[in-house]
């Protein structure tokens, strides 16, 4: 006869099946998720149990997934090509077209690039040859309307240098005119000669200004002639006269037809000098200082003085 023990005897209550049960589920679901986080520890027991687990690296996580790259194919047309080997319809994509360039606008010949020449007579007449055509031309090109009586008008109003005062501004009279035949070497005959109408004239002196310490005297003058043609025969005629005391010749940008000549007398008096005409008017304006040029400075004045004349 079997006797029973006491473990027989007590059955394990049911409760404690479903817990135990429970307990193991949860885990194997901890132990899972452990392994998908950690991908290399997935790789190392993959590589322990390759024949249980087999030889691939399971997916990453969907957040975790690098895109995609289209395989790139090279045995075939590419670009608008394929797209007619195809047969596919439609405009293939135009190419960028680049920005349009901006042209520059072109660089005005400052002051320093203005060349000087070699003076004399031979280097006034070459400069005189030279600029002959716009001289001609810029004369022509004069505003018809303006009158011998309003001559005031046409002049530069403004002292050269800041602080220069203004020490004459009127009609030429007779006088001055003989004091300009002794400077120049002009005469009555030459003025008789080409119908001369009428002058009007203004200067400057430095007086006490530090902007030129050494001194010196500017001035603005118009001549009126008969005609266009006699005040170019008068301008030619008169650096003619004075061409000996040339000691360079000089260009103006922006004066279409002028002459440039810097002339020296026998006391070391430097006198710059810049002429041009429009119509039957001749434009003179010089710079006279004692000790030294300053090209920069009358090319200023004559560019200023053409924007008055007439």
């Amino acid at each position: 006869m079997h006797t029973q023990t006491a473990y027989e005897r007590a059955p394990v209550p049911r409760k404690w099946v479903y817990w135990l049960c429970a307990i193991t589920v949860v885990s194997l679901g901890l132990a899972a998720r452990a392994a998908d986080a950690d991908p290399e520890a997935r790789a190392v027991e993959l590589a322990i149990e390759p024949g249980e687990r087999g030889s691939q690296a399971p997916p990453l996580p969907s957040e975790e997934r690098a895109p995609a790259t289209p395989e790139r194919r090279t045995d075939g047309p590419t670009g608008p090509e394929a797209a007619v080997s195809s047969g596919a319809t439609g405009t293939p994509p135009a190419e960028p077209t680049p920005a349009p360039e901006v042209p520059k606008a072109p660089t005005p010949p400052s002051h320093s690039q203005a060349s000087e020449g070699p003076g004399g007579c031979e280097g006034v007449a070459a400069s005189l040859r030279s600029s002959e055509a716009d001289r001609r031309a810029a004369a022509a090109a004069a505003d018809p309307s303006s009158r011998a009586d309003r001559l005031q008008e046409y002049l530069l109003a403004d002292p050269p240098y800041e602080g220069w005062l203004l020490e004459y501004d009127g009609d030429v009279s007779d006088e001055e005119r003989e004091s300009g035949f002794r400077a120049f070497r002009e005469t009555p005959e030459m003025f008789e000669g080409h119908g001369y109408v009428a002058g009007y004239l203004r200067t400057w002196h430095s007086g006490q200004s530090s902007s030129t310490p050494s001194g010196g005297v500017a001035l603005a003058y118009v001549q009126e002639f008969a005609s266009t043609d006699d005040a170019i025969a008068f301008d030619e005629e008169s650096w003619a006269r004075a061409c000996d005391r040339a000691a360079a010749t000089f260009t103006v940008s922006g004066v279409d037809g002028a002459t440039g000549v810097s002339l020296r007398d026998a006391g070391a008096q430097v006198d710059e000098e810049v002429t041009f005409v429009r119509g039957p008017r001749r434009y003179i304006v010089i710079l006279q200082l004692s000790k030294h040029f300053d090209y920069d400075r009358i090319r200023e004045i004559a560019q200023a003085q053409a924007g008055f004349a007439r």
